[in-house]
Formats: structure tokens, sequence, C-alpha cells
């Protein structure tokens, strides 16, 4: 009788026993690392259907990397121009990467490198950005819809583009030009000159060049992310 009643507790213990879950997908480590606080340093990516400039009319095909450029001026004291070096600098690296190693997205582990391998870099003076070191600069848009008609110290932005595409197709399309300015969409900020946010992202013209120039355009309409000051002139 009592070997009876052991075998119908042990029924009942089994049966009230919850099995634990087992997760067939391994966990990507890579992925999941924690980039000692990097994150901090960078607004939230957006989706790719954001991905998207409306005055451009074009997707980004290269995923764009927003800075948060009023946190990394509060902790490393970093100049607008140091700012903008930065965002593009590190944009343009990862995307040369990413493109030889055929991925969307490095792991968490490299971005973090690549991120301090550039801020170190770009606090130690190196430039990426090329401008003409005039007292008068020319602007030309390339998404325009009007002919392109570019002189060789004129700096054809793009909305579109980054800084690199647009150098392979001045390249292509204007060979043996001296010095070919660029300027892609990377650029773009979504901070003003005093390290607030603002609606909506503009180049910060006060930040890309070290001294006052004076900025003109033989286009009649720019949109919104050229921002103010540039004069029309034929």
């Amino acid at each position: 009788m009592n070997q009876f009643f052991g075998i119908l507790l042990l029924f009942f213990i089994s049966c009230t026993q919850t099995p634990v879950a087992q997760d067939p997908t391994p966990v990507n480590l890579d992925r999941t690392f924690q980039t000692a606080g990097v994150e901090q340093f960078f607004l939230p990516e957006l989706p790719t259907w954001r991905q998207y400039s409306q005055n451009g009319e074009c997707y980004l095909n290269q995923t764009k990397v927003n800075l948060d450029f009023s946190r990394l001026h509060s902790t490393y004291q970093l100049t607008l121009n140091q700012l903008i070096e930065l965002q593009v600098q590190f944009f343009e690296r990862m995307n040369v990467v990413g493109k030889e190693r055929k991925m969307s997205r490095l792991n968490p582990r490299e971005e973090a490198q690549f991120f301090y391998e550039t801020l170190e870099k770009v606090r130690a003076g190196v430039k990426r950005i090329k401008l003409p070191n005039d007292l008068q600069v020319k602007f030309v848009w390339k998404e325009s819809k009007l002919p392109i008609k570019f002189n060789p110290n004129d700096v054809l932005v793009s909305l579109c583009s980054s800084t690199h595409e647009i150098e392979d197709w001045l390249e292509k399309n204007y060979p043996g030009l001296e010095h070919p300015y660029a300027l892609g969409f990377e650029a773009l900020s979504v901070y003003n000159e005093s390290f607030l946010l603002k609606p909506k992202e503009s180049f910060l013209w006060s930040g890309l060049f070290d001294t006052q120039v004076k900025l003109v355009t033989s286009h009649l309409y720019l949109p919104i992310e050229f921002g103010g000051g540039i004069i029309y002139q034929r």
C-alpha cells in the first residue's frame, strides 16, 4: 500500500513540474556585446524607409550616421568643425569596410573601435572634407533639375550621394579636374551652431569653413538643407 502511494506521489510531482524552454536560436555575442558606452554618442538610427531625401527625391543607398553633437561637445570639447569631420570620417570608414566585407553592418566591437580611432584622428587634426580656401565659394546642387555647369573651384553638393560618390562622379564626368570639391549628405546635421537639436537637418557652413566666406550659387532655388546665407549670383 505504501508503495502504491509512493508511486502516485511521484506521478503528481512529475506532472506539476514546468519544463524549461529551450531556445533553438544561438545568441550572437558580437551583436549583444556592450561597447563601453559608445552608443551614447549616436542618435537612433532611422529605419530603411526613412532613409529618404524629400528634396533630393531619392533613397540613400548608404545608412546615414547621426552623431550626438551636444554630448560629444560636452564630453570631448570638440569644435563644430571637428564634430562634422568625425561624423563624415566615421560614416566613410564604416561604409568602406562594410562594402569590402559585403556586410550592411559591422559588429559593435568593431564599430566602437572604429569610432574611437576616428575620434583620435580628428582630434589630431586629420581632415576629410576638402573645400576651397577662397573668400567667395560657389555651390552647385547635384540634384538640381537644371544642367550642371561646374567650374574648377565650385563645390558640388548632394543630398543623395556621399562625398566619395560625388568625387567618383566628378572623376568620370570631369576628368583631369585639378581640385574636385565635393560635399555629400553625410555632412548634414540635425544640430545648430549652439549644439541644439533642430527639426530639419542642414549643412552648417560656419562649421565647415575656418574663416567667414561669401557663399553664392547660380540656383534660383536651394532646398532648406542648404540653410541660409547663400546669395544668388548669375
